[in-house]
């Protein structure tokens, strides 16, 4: 009983060694986003607020709970305005349970107007409930209906594409792009955007261009 004196002095020494790890780990992602923006020509900014403003819609249609928006790198990439930033939510599991869940999202402003669309690999409820029968508005296309959620014009080309590409993507306010689960990373930005790029010109075909 006499060692419970150890906790008063251990406990301050973890939690202050933990937080300044925190702050310490923090510091070097920050500066290593801002080195990989700068090696591109491009600009780094830690907080962005008025990105919360393009977040709604599929897939930010749910409930979420003090929503933020964080590290965002921005700048030109040939002819394109790209943008990643990563998002942030507190998912409730129930009154008692509640964690933050992070998205990065990284997209591509069109150089010409687009429509609306949206699209998502199913998950196996998705799947398992399209096979008993609930079976909403799709492409036409069984064979990709069951393993996608569209909404909006999907063209057989772009069916190619998410076929291919297995990524989520939509079209919101003239801006195409795609978003991964997980904290921020500059290292997704060139994969998604490489993808993204040959997106481009289907998405131009459907419009009409």
């Amino acid at each position: 009983m006499a060692t419970h004196w150890i906790w008063y002095v251990l406990g301050p020494l973890l939690v202050g060694g933990y937080a300044l790890w925190y702050v310490r780990r923090y510091q070097r992602n920050k500066a290593s986003f801002e080195a990989f923006a700068t090696q591109r020509g491009w600009f780094y900014t830690e907080r962005d607020l008025e990105l919360l403003g393009h977040c709604h819609g599929e897939p930010f249609h749910l409930v979420q709970t003090r929503p933020r928006t964080w590290h965002a790198i921005e700048g030109q990439r040939g002819n394109l305005h790209v943008l990643s930033f990563e998002y942030s939510w507190v998912f409730r599991r129930s009154s008692s349970q509640a964690r933050r869940k992070f998205r990065q999202v990284t997209g591509i402003r069109l150089p010409f107007p687009a429509l609306n669309f949206y699209a998502e690999p199913r998950g196996l409820i998705g799947q398992f409930a399209r096979n008993a029968g609930f079976k909403l508005a799709g492409t036409g296309n069984e064979g990709f209906d069951q393993q996608w959620v569209t909404r909006g014009p999907v063209s057989p080309a772009m069916q190619q594409w998410l076929a291919h590409h297995g990524r989520p993507v939509r079209v919101r306010d003239g801006i195409l792009e795609t978003w991964d689960d997980g904290r921020f990373d500059p290292q997704r930005i060139d994969p998604a955007l490489a993808g993204l790029e040959q997106l481009v010109p289907l998405l131009a075909g459907v419009s009409g261009r």
